[in-house]
């Protein structure tokens, strides 16, 4: 059972719809409890990192992420706040991986939207990511690359589009919105 994580700031309905798809289970949940009764759990995101972060402390779902041996699935603002610092309110977060987050500044427009390559990235971790392929992106701040990035894109400066640490993956693109090949990151990294 993969556990969808409801906390305030996320596009739930449509990682519904794409395990619902998949003939994958699932639950949608706010609680502790969803760690409890989830052999997986997605963190979805779209909103602001400061309401993200003040949402999962005051549902007191912090300690569990941190502590959870599941496999953890960030999506957009999930995997965002999975790293240490966010130029977006200026606020802490989750600390997973050891990495800022700001503000894309040398694209065309200050929002990131649209179909976008993935290319291998730094790191040696086995991933689901298919290289060289189209994901599809919306964002105005990426995480910087570093020794955790699993995937590469460019959008006029090289960003992290895929990290991943023990049993967390993150990504920056929305697999749910991806067609076959992030409906396939989805099934593949949950089975």
């Amino acid at each position: 059972m993969i556990g969808i994580l409801n906390y305030g700031a996320g596009n739930v309905k449509s990682v519904s719809n794409a395990l619902q798809r998949l003939g994958l289970e699932f639950t949608v949940d706010d609680s502790p409890l969803i760690f409890k009764k989830s052999s997986g759990i997605i963190i979805p995101g779209v909103g602001s990192a400061k309401q993200a972060m003040a949402q999962l402390e005051e549902k007191d779902l912090i300690k569990d992420l941190l502590s959870y041996q599941g496999k953890i699935m960030g999506i957009c603002l999930g995997m965002q706040i999975m790293g240490e610092w966010l130029e977006e309110g200026n606020v802490q977060g989750l600390g997973i991986f050891k990495t800022r987050v700001q503000r894309l500044k040398k694209g065309p427009r200050q929002i990131h939207t649209g179909w976008n390559e993935v290319r291998q990235g730094l790191s040696p971790a086995e991933t689901f990511i298919p290289f060289g392929n189209c994901q599809y992106f919306v964002h105005g701040y990426a995480m910087e690359v570093n020794p955790y990035t699993v995937g590469i894109a460019t959008y006029g400066e090289d960003f992290s589009a895929a990290i991943q640490y023990e049993n967390y993956l993150g990504v920056q693109f929305h697999p749910e919105k991806s067609g076959d090949l992030g409906a396939s990151i989805l099934k593949n990294y949950f089975q």
